[in-house]
């Protein structure tokens, strides 16, 4: 009963959920289930020029903590050379349309159930690339960990991952009682834990940081980078606060850390 009221507190110290309606560019709304509930998710079908490339590579994707799943839209397809990228993402539990409170503990394994469903949908077993966006880095790692051995994991993006221990721990600080809030912080749901998932994760992946980051700074982003068992490729975006636009300049070194982690993808695949 104590670990359920302090998560619940963690939940409104993290999360962000929104139900409003929100308009959906140029793809498909997908119901999916988790625990009898609807889970939605959204469908951007990548262009066909060749028939023959069945099944196609995915993109799954992992809104932060204010974002949904209607506005993510083909980023980071659009930067890939190559015609074969589906892309997908979600409104985890309690945001949108997906049924039952927002909350940390059920994230992950509605992540779980939302990812096996992408792939049964599909069929086959498609590449698959994990695009996580602060929070989502989170939910992406633990994935990545927990279905290692049953899908092609080709590789993961992170943009701006937050260690959630430091970064809560880092702004309680500013205020009074800051000492109650550790109980709260150590009880934050393992699977949303980056030190605890992402030392089992041995895909490549490239890490997309901020460069003047103010709600996770670079060296808390740094530590994911440590903690990871894989190869990796960092791409700083200098000047840019954690919620800033990207400019195409940037997005031209995003998409040369794309091309670096096809390639390493395609060789280091297990077989």
């Amino acid at each position: 009963m104590i670990t359920a009221i302090r998560r619940r507190i963690l939940d409104r110290c993290i999360l962000r959920p929104t139900r409003h309606p929100v308009a959906l560019t140029g793809g498909q709304r997908i119901d999916f289930e988790h625990d009898g509930k609807p889970l939605e998710a959204f469908f951007h079908r990548g262009i066909r020029e060749h028939h023959d490339v069945s099944p196609p590579r995915l993109i799954i994707k992992f809104p932060g903590t204010a974002g949904r799943g209607e506005r993510a839209g083909r980023f980071p397809a659009d930067l890939i050379a190559g015609d074969a990228w589906d892309v997908w993402s979600w409104n985890p539990p309690g945001y949108g349309g997906s049924g039952h409170r927002a909350s940390l503990n059920r994230m992950g394994p509605a992540a779980i159930d939302y990812v096996d469903s992408v792939v049964q949908r599909t069929g086959g077993q498609p590449p698959i690339w994990l695009l996580g966006n602060s929070l989502g880095c989170c939910v992406a790692m633990h994935v990545a960990k927990t279905l290692a051995a049953e899908c092609p994991i080709d590789g993961i993006v992170l943009k701006n991952p937050p260690p959630l221990r430091d970064v809560v721990g880092r702004i309680a600080e500013r205020y009074p009682g800051r000492r109650l809030m550790q109980p709260v912080i150590d009880s934050l749901p393992p699977a949303m834990d980056l030190s605890v998932t992402t030392p089992h994760v041995k895909r490549p992946l490239v890490l997309v940081q901020s460069g003047a980051d103010r709600l996770v700074p670079p060296e808390y982003q740094d530590r994911v980078l440590m903690w990871h068992d894989g190869p990796h490729e960092k791409v700083v975006l200098q000047g840019l606060d954690h919620h800033e636009l990207v400019s195409p300049e940037q997005n031209r070194a995003i998409a040369r850390a794309l091309v670096w982690l096809l390639e390493r993808a395609t060789v280091s695949r297990p077989l």
